[in-house]
């Protein structure tokens, strides 16, 4: 198992919320996605039914930012 390598841009344990970044290489890395699965896949079929799913059944929330390199999401930018 890989160790989970981020940068987190914002985090204080006393706070409510806190930002980290994740790579869209690292994240098919960490739940075994395959290389041929396009990112728009990804998006929709784990990010967005997981944001559905937190929003449903949590009260955690959280959002994205995807940052690109040209037209290519390299990046996402998570605010939890």
């Amino acid at each position: 198992m890989s160790m989970l390598l981020v940068n987190i841009l914002n985090y204080n344990t006393n706070a409510k919320n806190f930002t980290f970044e994740l790579e869209i290489k690292k994240i098919k890395e960490l739940f075994e996605i395959p290389e041929s699965y396009l990112y728009k896949d990804i998006r929709v079929n784990i990010i967005d039914k997981a944001m559905k799913q937190f929003k449903e059944k949590t009260n955690i929330k959280f959002e994205y930012e995807e940052q690109k390199l040209g037209r290519k999401v390299v990046r996402l930018k998570l605010k939890v």
